[in-house]
């Protein structure tokens, strides 16, 4: 199973707390990597979730962590009830995970497209020159001049993003 590592600000932003409040739980012995000189914090989330509701079913029941009996408590407890709430939270936060992971991209997957990108803005900006010199050569106004160029460059990024628009369809079959 491949692990999931996020910084604190990414795991507060998937259990829907604060950066304080993971910082707490960091010191209140939730698992994470890291953190010391210049070195960022690591947290693997599966681990962390695993401990809050760890933490959690032991303040439900009235535990110290590590005492013997974590298991579900008697049917029909409030407790029962507390232990199977916190058990289908964290089903939903893993899930939360799994879609996660599938929205997510890896840098060396991205690099084609930021190419892609690149080089089609370079060669319509580098044609820009050709087809404005001999137009803009006879205009003593400024305020034409700028005119021309934006209009230019906003054509410009219509083309680049019509371009990318194929390239990705053609790419993903698919666009957002």
């Amino acid at each position: 199973m491949r692990r999931h590592q996020v910084n604190k600000k990414e795991f507060a932003a998937i259990i829907g707390m604060s950066e304080r409040t993971v910082s707490n739980m960091m010191e209140d012995g939730m698992p994470y990597e890291g953190g010391g000189r210049g070195s960022p914090v690591s947290i693997e989330t599966a681990e962390a979730i695993k401990w809050m509701q760890r933490k959690a079913i032991s303040k439900a029941l009235g535990m110290e962590e590590g005492e013997e009996g974590l298991e579900a408590p008697e049917e029909g407890t409030k407790a029962y009830e507390e232990y199977h709430l916190l058990k289908a939270k964290r089903e939903k936060e893993q899930i939360n995970v799994e879609e996660l992971k599938k929205e997510s991209i890896k840098l060396e997957e991205l690099q084609p497209l930021m190419l892609k990108v690149a080089s089609i803005y370079a060669q319509s900006n580098d044609a820009k020159s050709n087809r404005l010199a001999s137009e803009l050569a006879d205009i003593d106004d400024p305020a034409t001049i700028k005119r021309i160029l934006l209009e230019e460059s906003r054509s410009i990024r219509a083309a680049t993003a019509e371009r990318l628009r194929s390239f990705v369809h053609e790419t993903c079959g698919s666009v957002g």
